[in-house]
């Protein structure tokens, strides 16, 4: 009789503190998932922030190759022209005499050069300063030639 006295004193102190017990892991399961609740809001704000920012880098990609075509399309434009003004200005013709033009410093020929392996002719000055600083396989100056220059 005692045992089963002392068992039931055991039990009722138990359901006493029972309530308590679950409220105290209650709460800290409310904690647990208050600091979860607040991660996974952490985690999709920056999310949301990449989004906005992947959007705005696709958007600037998208300026830069309009840009990029634009300017290829101008250089083209402008490439052509120079080509074509560079074929009309190689040599100038006047009432009585034909002058030719150094394609570097665009003046008259003056103590002419000429390039060994394209026959484009250049003014002394215009080419020594072309050359002044450079290496070997020195590219000729004459618009649109792939020539290297060995003058005479």
């Amino acid at each position: 009789m005692k045992e089963l006295e002392t068992l039931r004193k055991k039990y009722e102190s138990i359901q006493s503190t029972a309530p308590f017990l679950s409220m105290k892991l209650m709460g800290n399961q409310n904690v647990l998932l208050r600091k979860e609740n607040q991660r996974l809001n952490a985690e999709i704000y920056n999310q949301k922030l990449l989004r906005e920012e992947n959007d705005m880098l696709k958007i600037k990609y998208k300026d830069l190759k309009v840009k990029h075509a634009q300017i290829t399309h101008y250089y083209s434009v402008v490439y052509y022209r120079l080509k074509k003004i560079q074929k009309e200005n190689d040599v100038l013709i006047t009432d009585d005499k034909t002058i030719h033009l150094c394609p570097i410093l665009l003046v008259e020929l003056k103590n002419p050069v000429k390039n060994l392996n394209c026959k484009h002719m250049y003014s002394y000055e215009g080419i020594t300063g072309y050359l002044e600083g450079k290496k070997e396989n020195v590219l000729c100056p004459q618009f649109g030639c792939n020539a290297t220059v060995k003058i005479q």
